[in-house]
Protein backbone atom coordinates (compact mmCIF):
# COMPACT_ATOMS: atom_id res chain seq x y z
CA UNK A 1 0.00 0.00 0.00
CA UNK A 2 1.69 3.65 -1.13
CA UNK A 3 0.53 6.31 0.73
CA UNK A 4 0.49 9.75 -1.04
CA UNK A 5 1.64 12.97 -0.06
CA UNK A 6 -1.65 14.88 0.67
CA UNK A 7 -2.52 12.01 2.33
CA UNK A 8 0.34 12.31 4.58
CA UNK A 9 0.00 15.71 5.15
CA UNK A 10 -3.84 15.60 5.65
CA UNK A 11 -2.94 12.91 8.18
CA UNK A 12 -0.63 15.12 9.55
CA UNK A 13 -3.22 18.21 9.76
CA UNK A 14 -5.73 15.60 11.67
CA UNK A 15 -3.47 14.62 14.15
CA UNK A 16 -2.84 18.53 15.17
CA UNK A 17 -6.00 19.42 15.23
CA UNK A 18 -7.44 16.30 17.27
CA UNK A 19 -4.89 16.99 20.11
CA UNK A 20 -7.34 18.27 23.17
CA UNK A 21 -6.54 21.49 24.88
CA UNK A 22 -3.94 21.24 27.57
CA UNK A 23 -4.22 24.21 29.20
CA UNK A 24 -1.35 26.03 31.03
CA UNK A 25 1.97 24.81 31.65
CA UNK A 26 2.55 24.04 35.47
CA UNK A 27 6.00 24.10 36.43
CA UNK A 28 7.28 22.99 39.79
CA UNK A 29 8.75 25.04 42.47
CA UNK A 30 12.10 25.55 41.93
CA UNK A 31 14.44 23.14 44.53
CA UNK A 32 16.15 25.40 46.56
CA UNK A 33 20.21 25.28 46.82
CA UNK A 34 21.98 24.18 49.80
CA UNK A 35 25.41 23.02 51.32
CA UNK A 36 23.63 20.74 53.97
CA UNK A 37 23.79 17.33 51.77
CA UNK A 38 26.82 15.00 52.15
CA UNK A 39 27.98 15.19 49.42
CA UNK A 40 29.53 18.65 49.97
CA UNK A 41 30.57 17.97 53.02
CA UNK A 42 33.07 15.86 51.37
CA UNK A 43 34.10 17.93 48.99
CA UNK A 44 34.97 20.22 51.06
CA UNK A 45 36.96 18.57 53.06
CA UNK A 46 39.08 15.98 50.44
CA UNK A 47 39.30 20.04 49.05
CA UNK A 48 40.82 21.41 52.09
CA UNK A 49 43.08 18.40 53.07
CA UNK A 50 44.54 18.70 49.95
CA UNK A 51 45.29 22.40 50.27
CA UNK A 52 46.29 21.61 53.46
CA UNK A 53 49.06 18.70 52.10
CA UNK A 54 50.04 20.77 49.11
CA UNK A 55 50.60 23.87 51.58
CA UNK A 56 52.58 21.40 54.02
CA UNK A 57 54.82 19.51 51.07
CA UNK A 58 55.34 23.76 50.01
CA UNK A 59 56.53 24.72 53.27
CA UNK A 60 58.48 22.11 54.06
CA UNK A 61 60.57 22.53 50.41
CA UNK A 62 60.65 26.43 51.58
CA UNK A 63 62.42 26.04 54.62
CA UNK A 64 64.93 22.90 53.49
CA UNK A 65 66.15 25.02 50.46
CA UNK A 66 67.11 28.06 52.77
CA UNK A 67 70.64 27.71 52.40
CA UNK A 68 70.30 28.46 48.82
CA UNK A 69 68.44 31.47 49.04
CA UNK A 70 70.60 32.74 51.26
CA UNK A 71 74.03 31.82 49.16
CA UNK A 72 72.23 33.96 46.47
CA UNK A 73 71.42 36.75 48.38
CA UNK A 74 75.04 36.41 49.68
CA UNK A 75 76.38 36.45 46.09
CA UNK A 76 74.40 39.00 44.78
CA UNK A 77 75.30 41.57 47.73
CA UNK A 78 78.65 41.00 47.80
CA UNK A 79 80.42 44.41 47.36
CA UNK A 80 83.75 45.90 45.27
CA UNK A 81 85.56 45.82 48.72
CA UNK A 82 85.18 42.31 49.46
CA UNK A 83 87.44 39.83 47.71
CA UNK A 84 84.27 38.64 45.22
CA UNK A 85 85.87 35.85 43.77
CA UNK A 86 86.67 34.05 47.52
CA UNK A 87 83.23 34.87 48.70
CA UNK A 88 81.70 32.96 45.72
CA UNK A 89 83.40 30.24 46.49
CA UNK A 90 83.28 30.34 49.74
CA UNK A 91 79.05 30.02 48.83
CA UNK A 92 79.19 27.41 47.02
CA UNK A 93 81.35 25.33 49.30
CA UNK A 94 78.86 25.68 52.38
CA UNK A 95 75.98 25.47 49.41
CA UNK A 96 77.74 21.89 48.71
CA UNK A 97 78.60 20.95 52.30
CA UNK A 98 74.76 21.07 53.23
CA UNK A 99 73.97 19.09 50.03
CA UNK A 100 76.54 16.75 49.78
CA UNK A 101 77.98 16.56 52.92
CA UNK A 102 81.27 17.33 54.93
CA UNK A 103 83.23 14.77 54.24
CA UNK A 104 82.19 14.30 50.38
CA UNK A 105 82.95 18.32 49.84
CA UNK A 106 85.03 19.83 52.46
CA UNK A 107 88.38 18.47 51.65
CA UNK A 108 87.82 19.58 47.95
CA UNK A 109 90.12 22.35 46.19
CA UNK A 110 91.84 23.34 42.88
CA UNK A 111 91.04 21.39 40.13
CA UNK A 112 89.01 18.97 41.97
CA UNK A 113 87.27 21.13 43.33
CA UNK A 114 85.71 22.78 39.64
CA UNK A 115 85.13 19.15 38.20
CA UNK A 116 83.43 18.32 41.34
CA UNK A 117 80.99 21.90 40.37
CA UNK A 118 80.79 21.09 36.84
CA UNK A 119 79.63 17.14 37.45
CA UNK A 120 77.06 18.17 39.87
CA UNK A 121 75.51 21.54 38.10
CA UNK A 122 73.35 21.63 35.34
CA UNK A 123 75.69 23.48 32.51
CA UNK A 124 77.67 24.84 34.21
CA UNK A 125 81.34 24.97 33.15
CA UNK A 126 84.09 26.49 36.06
CA UNK A 127 86.60 25.21 33.54
CA UNK A 128 85.99 28.45 31.45
CA UNK A 129 87.65 30.63 34.42
CA UNK A 130 89.81 28.20 35.53
CA UNK A 131 93.13 30.51 35.33
CA UNK A 132 91.33 33.84 36.24
CA UNK A 133 89.55 31.41 39.39
CA UNK A 134 93.26 30.10 40.31
CA UNK A 135 94.63 33.62 40.29
CA UNK A 136 91.94 35.20 42.78
CA UNK A 137 91.71 32.30 45.32
CA UNK A 138 95.28 31.39 45.34
CA UNK A 139 97.36 34.29 44.23
CA UNK A 140 95.13 37.24 45.81
CA UNK A 141 95.30 38.89 42.18
CA UNK A 142 92.83 40.90 40.41
CA UNK A 143 90.89 39.58 38.01
CA UNK A 144 88.30 42.08 35.81
CA UNK A 145 84.40 42.90 36.88
CA UNK A 146 83.39 41.17 33.80
CA UNK A 147 85.00 37.86 34.84
CA UNK A 148 83.33 38.90 38.24
CA UNK A 149 80.08 39.41 36.89
CA UNK A 150 80.54 35.90 34.73
CA UNK A 151 81.08 33.95 37.59
CA UNK A 152 78.54 35.34 40.03
CA UNK A 153 76.22 34.50 37.34
CA UNK A 154 77.86 30.77 36.81
CA UNK A 155 77.91 30.58 40.88
CA UNK A 156 73.75 31.39 40.92
CA UNK A 157 72.79 28.80 38.08
CA UNK A 158 74.96 26.49 40.32
CA UNK A 159 73.02 27.07 43.68
CA UNK A 160 70.26 26.65 41.31
CA UNK A 161 70.63 23.56 39.34
CA UNK A 162 72.95 21.50 41.56
CA UNK A 163 71.63 17.81 41.67
CA UNK A 164 70.31 17.33 45.22
CA UNK A 165 70.29 13.57 45.33
CA UNK A 166 73.06 13.58 47.89
CA UNK A 167 75.24 11.49 45.58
Amino acid sequence: MMLTLPYIIKVQIDTLTSIPEVGELIEPKPILFSFETIGWKVVFTVLAVTFIILFYIWLRNFIKTKYKRTAINNINTLNQSDNQVKEIFTNLKIVAITTYGRENTANLSGDIWLKFLNKTGKNTNFNNHKEDIQKALYKDQYIDNKIIAELKTLAIKWIKTHNDDNS
